[in-house]
């Protein structure tokens, strides 16, 4: 999923080498800003998902990417998100792997904008984070 990223991230951690406390399925450091991705596979219930999204909380400077193999588990994770308005954007596992650049405004904020990352040495714009 991250694997467009790869020649333009300072870095992508995976598994071990992500926050402890966090724990996310992968965190990419892009234009020295670092964002954490959780990936849904629907395996998770809507309890689960909203305990692990409470870990994201009580941390200030945050930018939180949640992808969900389907749209309506994504309809059920986004009311449960309010906490983290503004510091978390959403996609569908269809919609990312169906980008033909890093930059394609595929993801949602909170509040309904389509946004996408802001490509290094770009002004940003709307704009994941």
């Amino acid at each position: 999923m991250l694997v467009r990223w790869y020649p333009h991230a300072e870095q992508i951690l995976r598994l071990h080498d992500v926050d402890p406390t966090l724990r996310p399925d992968a965190t990419m450091i892009l234009g020295g800003k670092t964002i954490h991705w959780e990936y849904a596979t629907g395996t998770q219930g809507i309890p689960a998902i909203k305990e692990r999204l409470k870990l994201y909380e009580s941390v200030d400077d945050i930018t939180l990417v949640f992808v969900a193999r389907k749209e309506r588990l994504l309809e059920k994770v986004v009311p449960i998100a309010k906490p983290l308005a503004g510091k978390i954007f959403f996609a569908t596992l269809k919609d990312v792997l169906a980008m033909k650049t890093p930059w394609d405004k595929v993801f949602w904020s909170y509040d309904g904008r389509q946004v996408g990352f802001t490509e290094p040495g770009q002004q940003p714009g709307h704009h994941v984070g």
